[in-house]
């Protein structure tokens, strides 16, 4: 059984709305984890086609932030969202197509991918932001 994420103070990045979209990621991929052992095809589909919406609802509102305000690695950190979105829709076109998916290893994939992400890249990218807005305050 895969085990589900349980949201920390580490995984915050200093804004709320981005720290409540990460929560609502991790919610679905959680509801993901359960049905790992229900395999309750409905859900399923449902869940592939919500994490598909939400994530590039999420990745938008990051990727608007980061390109208002220049952020230098915008190209990179965007490559690693299409690759976890193009993922998941490759995944919902298989499970769509009636092919077998293995929901424990996407669920274990996605947890460690949003974990990596959060910790790693998304907090680089709020530091940026948040030492480029303290820069311009002080006319720097």
């Amino acid at each position: 059984m895969v085990q589900h994420l349980v949201w920390s103070e580490e995984f915050s990045v200093g804004s709320e709305d981005i720290d409540s979209q990460h929560q609502k990621l991790i919610s679905l991929i959680n509801w993901l984890s359960t049905e790992v052992t229900h395999k309750t095809p409905g859900t399923i589909e449902h869940l592939l086609n919500s994490l598909a919406h939400y994530t590039v609802y999420h990745f938008g509102y990051e990727e608007e932030l980061f390109r208002k305000a220049g952020y230098p690695d915008a190209k990179q950190h965007q490559q690693e969202h299409t690759a976890f979105i193009d993922r998941i829709l490759v995944i919902r076109e298989r499970f769509e197509q009636g092919s077998e998916v293995d929901l424990e290893a996407l669920a274990v994939y996605l947890q460690q991918w949003v974990v990596r992400h959060i910790c790693i890249s998304d907090q680089k990218m709020m530091a940026w932001l948040r030492n480029n807005a303290c820069n311009e305050a002080r006319g720097a």
